[in-house]
Formats: C-alpha cells, sequence, structure tokens
C-alpha cells in the first residue's frame, strides 16, 4: 500500500490531490460561492464613503471582492485578477512615490493615469458582465455607458442592486440563441440552393421543349 502511494505521489498522470482544511473551505467559498445578486448588495453611499476613508483604494479592492462573484456569471467577459491586482498596486506606487519629493511629481502623475486607465478597463468589464446577465435572464435593464466612465465602480454597485431587485424572468442561454440563429442561416441557405436547382431545371425542360431549328 506504500508503495502505491508512493507511485501516485511520483504519477505525472494522477489526478491532482483535494486540497484539505482550511485551504479547501475557502477555495469552494470563492469558486462555490452564492450566485444571485441578493449576496452582493452594498449602499453605494457607503462605497463612496470608503474611498475617501481608504484614500482611493477603495475601488480597486471593490473589484478584487467583487471577482469572484462576476467570473461565476453566465457571461462571456471574465473580470480575472489581474486587472484589480495591477490598479492596487499602481495606486499604491504613485501615494508612495508622492512622498519622493518635488522630483517624483511627475512620476506619480504617471503611475496614477495608469492606475485609473486599468481601472476604467475593469468597470467596463464588469458593465460588459452585467449587461449579459441582465439580458440571459430577462431582466433588460438599461446600462449606461457614460455612468460608468464618469461614476465607476458607484455606478456599477447601484446597478448590481437594482438587478438584485428585479427578478430574473427567463434564462436565455446564448449557446442556444447561437445554435437557432445557425439553423435559421442553414435553411435559409438550402433554400437558396433548392431555388437555383428548380431554375436550372427550368430551363432545361425549356430548351428540350424548343423545336430543332429548320435544315
Amino acid at each position: 500500500m506504500l508503495g502505491r502511494m508512493a507511485d501516485d505521489d511520483h504519477n505525472p498522470y494522477a489526478p491532482p490531490a483535494e486540497p484539505a482544511g482550511a485551504a479547501k473551505a475557502f477555495s469552494e467559498a470563492i469558486d462555490d460561492g452564492p450566485n444571485d445578486f441578493e449576496s452582493e448588495r452594498r449602499p453605494w453611499l457607503l462605497c463612496m464613503v470608503l474611498t475617501f476613508v481608504t484614500l482611493g483604494f477603495y475601488p480597486s479592492i471593490w473589484l478584487l471582492r467583487r471577482r469572484p462573484f462576476l467570473d461565476r456569471q453566465d457571461a462571456d467577459t471574465q473580470l480575472g485578477t489581474l486587472l484589480p491586482i495591477v490598479t492596487i498596486v499602481l495606486s499604491a506606487v504613485s501615494i508612495i512615490v508622492v512622498f519622493g519629493g518635488q522630483e517624483a511629481a511627475g512620476l506619480s502623475r504617471l503611475f496614477s493615469l495608469a492606475g485609473g486607465i486599468t481601472a476604467l478597463i475593469a468597470n467596463f468589464r464588469v458593465l460588459a458582465i452585467l449587461r449579459t446577465v441582465s439580458s440571459r435572464t430577462g431582466r433588460f435593464l438599461g446600462f449606461s455607458t457614460m455612468g460608468t466612465f464618469f461614476f465607476g465602480i458607484y455606478y456599477l454597485q447601484y446597478k448590481i442592486n437594482q438587478m438584485a431587485d428585479t427578478p430574473a424572468r427567463a434564462e436565455r442561454p446564448r449557446r442556444k440563441k447561437k445554435r437557432k440563429k445557425r439553423e435559421a442561416i442553414d435553411a435559409a441557405e438550402a433554400d437558396a440552393e433548392a431555388e437555383l436547382r428548380a431554375e436550372d431545371e427550368a430551363r432545361k425542360l425549356l430548351r428540350a421543349s424548343d423545336p430543332p431549328p429548320a435544315p
């Protein structure tokens, strides 16, 4: 039995071992957490207060904390971990560089601008996820690109609260929609080919019925 366990440890084709204890519980909580928007309801005014308290770090923290929930949604776009982490790092570096004196002010503005652009990209990814989920679940809420651009996570949190207040009416998977669209296109192409074949047959019949030329 010990020999078999040793072979499994060194076998590259053996299934990966399951995480144990706290690591397993944490993994399940992240990957298999609640999928309803009620669990993500937050007062958007509180988000603004936390932004001031954390010296501007909270929007990045908000993105990182919402990431597992958003990536579990049935959407083609995912937020991922990279963008929120990069935003936090750039924001932290921009604040640290400020203490370097007047000479580092330009560098601080550069890091701050890079962090703002990264956060903007992440915000629009969240917007794309919310739009897709709203459409596929039959909520059909309106979303504003300008609201996301100017108000960022505060607008996104407001829309998440609105989705929590709006019950899902129907699930409309994108794959089925694509399949139906593909079937409709195939049927139209088949009809067009049938019409062409019918026209060819009609021309052949007309040619066959024409009288032969006089000698």
